[in-house]
């Protein structure tokens, strides 16, 4: 159960309160930036990550739901998917 709270809570960004999500979309757009070095993502590593990312979230999410009620504000694996999702058509 740890496990999945600290999931869905971006490692624990959910927990800061009122703009969370905005919080954890910023991180993952930090994490993206310094994992390439500033340069151009390579294409196969960036679809699996995303697809690992928001793969692991829906599990996370689902299990978490059943202790805190649907789209709880913890949650913020969505926007940290949404935003890896986003950042595989910057280039």
């Amino acid at each position: 159960m740890l496990f999945h709270k600290l999931i869905s809570t971006g490692l624990g960004i959910g927990y800061i309160g009122k703009r969370a999500g905005i919080v954890a979309a910023v991180a993952c757009c930090i994490c993206w930036y310094l994992a390439w070095a500033g340069g151009y993502p390579l294409l196969i590593p960036s679809i699996l990550i995303t697809i690992g990312v928001t793969a692991l979230g829906v599990w996370s999410g689902n299990v978490v739901e059943a202790i805190w009620g649907k789209d709880h504000g913890r949650v913020v694996i969505d926007e940290i998917a949404g935003m890896a999702i986003s950042l595989l058509f910057c280039r």
